[in-house]
């Protein structure tokens, strides 16, 4: 399941369609009606930053951990603590395969997207 399906008016899965904005004339959102809510996934504390995948949501949250939820299931697959202080940036590598995370103690980790393995630098 892509995150993308459902969360954006119009994604056909209604069987609705949704005219192409133009220049001249912008598309009018309240014409395809709210967003689909599929799923609500809630933590204790703040997340800052987000990053995913095709399979999978990585939340940096205020207290530096890194929160990884399976999209297939909305189960979380784990927790990673990442940082000393907030994650404030996520980013996930073309291939998927690195997670960089930077935050308020001024450091960049460098993990395996997979299972949350430190690489070497």
């Amino acid at each position: 399941m892509a995150l993308s399906k459902g969360i954006f008016h119009g994604d056909g899965q209604d069987g609705r369609t949704v005219p192409e904005a133009t220049a001249t004339q912008p598309t009018d959102l309240d014409a395809r009606g709210p967003p689909v809510l599929y799923h609500k996934v809630k933590n204790d504390e703040a997340i800052l930053a987000l990053a995913i995948s095709e399979a999978r949501l990585f939340a940096g949250t205020q207290s530096g951990e890194i929160l990884v939820w399976s999209l297939d299931t909305y189960e979380r697959l784990r927790s990673i603590k990442a940082h000393h202080r907030s994650v404030l940036s996520l980013y996930l590598s073309k291939a998927h395969r690195l997670l960089l995370s930077s935050a308020g103690d001024a450091i960049v980790n460098v993990r395996d997207s997979e299972n949350g393995i430190l690489e070497p630098t």
